[in-house]
């Protein structure tokens, strides 16, 4: 005869997309002189935690390309940039 074996894990959790956007205007004519955006996927909603590591991210190679996004990817509160 045969059979099934083993058990069966069953998982859930939620998944949360946060981002940070940030546009530079010129105040003389107000033409757009840089945007770009830092995201992430997490499993918290604890934006006190996360809103600092997307502004960092932001920042690093600064200005870099404008409208290019930066993934962030956040591990056990370390964030790793892709």
């Amino acid at each position: 005869g045969g059979g099934w074996g083993g058990g069966t894990d069953v998982y859930s959790y939620t998944l949360y997309t946060t981002f940070f956007k940030m546009e530079i205007d010129r105040s003389n004519d107000g033409q757009r002189v840089f945007e770009g955006r830092a995201r992430a996927q997490v499993t918290t909603d604890n934006m006190t935690q996360l809103v600092p590591d997307l502004i960092q991210a932001m920042f690093v190679n600064f200005p870099g390309h404008s409208g290019e996004d930066v993934e962030v990817k956040l591990t056990n509160d370390k964030k790793k940039r892709k």
